[in-house]
């Protein structure tokens, strides 16, 4: 008010909500009996005085409160290979909707890789009537030896005609 006399102004005030995002991240390659972690990071939501909740849903789940949350799969083994999607929520007063964000991860797991060797006890000429023993020695190379009691390998002997002469564990 000036001398008695009023002025009103309108004026227009935009919000804008930050860009938040979610991240999922690995922190290596996926080996069978190895350690592997999943991360989601939020980031962006810092200055919204906010709740922020996180899940994985997948073979393996977690969930928490906070901008990280991990989810350590230690020892890996192949049953957690799959799709992990990760999904925050971003709560706060200041907003009148919450926020809800996904990302997804696939966690692939080759399979290990095995190497097999074939040797027999007969030198190189075998006579119809002799013995003659094979060894097959299998190795698993690619599987840390803590996890090996986990891992069954069969072996099949086949004639041939690819008739079944002996099986084994």
């Amino acid at each position: 008010t000036i001398g008695g006399a009023t002025v009103e102004q309108d004026i227009t005030v935009t919000v804008q909500v930050p860009d938040v995002t979610v991240l999922i991240t690995s922190s290596a390659s996926a080996v069978v009996g190895m350690s592997y972690t999943l991360t989601c990071t939020v980031s962006g939501a810092d200055n919204l005085e906010a709740t922020i909740s996180i899940a994985f849903a997948g073979p393996n789940t977690a969930s928490g409160t906070g901008t990280s949350l991990l989810l350590p799969l230690d020892p890996l083994d192949l049953n957690d290979a799959g799709e992990y999607t990760c999904t925050a929520t971003v709560s706060s007063g200041l907003l009148t909707n919450d926020i809800v964000l996904t990302d997804t991860e696939e966690v692939n797991i080759p399979i290990p890789s095995l190497s097999v060797d074939v040797q027999h006890d007969g030198g190189n000429t075998i006579y119809a009537g002799s013995v003659l023993t094979l060894i097959c020695d299998i190795q698993v190379p690619s599987i840390p030896s803590n996890f090996r009691n986990g891992v069954t390998v069969t072996t099949s002997w086949l004639g041939a005609s690819g008739n079944m002469l002996a099986t084994g564990g």
